[in-house]
């Protein structure tokens, strides 16, 4: 009889096989309960991740290009050139998504913090008495 890969398993990790049925229920099963991320975190995840990709895309591009251009230099096929062009526009516009990637997520963070405060304050105007104008400076 044909052993499985579990059952490969337990015997080269030598454990006791554990037997679950196809309609078994887990009951009282621990679930540990997932710490929520500030949202500047998953911010941050979020760029990092999108950036690795569109660098990988970036340099796989690099390599298939120079090949396909080494292919159409070869051949000298009209269609060779035709995806050479396509490749390399669709290696800027990439490029290109890769920047604006970054200024996305410099306006996401950017966002957080203008809510804050204002940026820019032109007219300032005190409303109260001069004694109370007084106070307020002098408590500074």
């Amino acid at each position: 009889m044909k052993k499985t890969i579990d059952e490969k398993l337990d015997n080269v990790f030598d454990i006791i096989p554990t037997v679950v049925s196809e309609n078994a229920v887990v009951v009282n099963q621990e679930i540990t309960p997932i710490q929520e991320q500030s949202e500047d975190k998953n911010i941050d995840a979020d760029y990092e991740y999108a950036r690795g990709n569109l660098k990988g895309l970036i340099e796989n591009g690099k390599i298939a290009m120079e090949n396909i251009i080494f292919l159409a230099k070869e051949g000298e096929s009209p269609r060779a050139y035709e995806v050479v062009g396509q490749l390399i526009k669709t290696l800027a516009d990439t490029n290109k998504d890769l920047l604006e990637l970054g200024k996305k997520a410099k306006e996401a963070r950017g966002k957080e913090k203008q809510d804050s405060a204002p940026q820019n304050v032109t007219n300032a105007l005190f409303v109260g008495s001069t004694a109370e104008l007084q106070k307020l400076i002098k408590g500074k």
